[in-house]
């Protein structure tokens, strides 16, 4: 079990699965970043997208 508190203040939990799961081939997680630069918010990538990002076995498919 984890538990993580995201910048806007909301927690994402998360178990292992129990019972029978479909097999997972990639994961892909959709980020994005901000800090106060100047005293002004800077986000990347712009203002409401994110940067993707998907991991896959080395061996997939073969």
């Amino acid at each position: 079990m984890f538990a993580y508190t995201l910048n806007n203040g909301q927690t994402a939990t998360g178990a292992p699965p129990t019972g029978s799961v479909a097999a997972v081939s990639s994961v892909t997680i959709n980020v994005a970043s901000s800090r106060i630069m100047s005293g002004r918010p800077l986000r990347l990538p712009d203002a409401t997208g994110t940067y993707t990002i998907t991991v896959a076995p080395a061996n997939l498919g073969k």
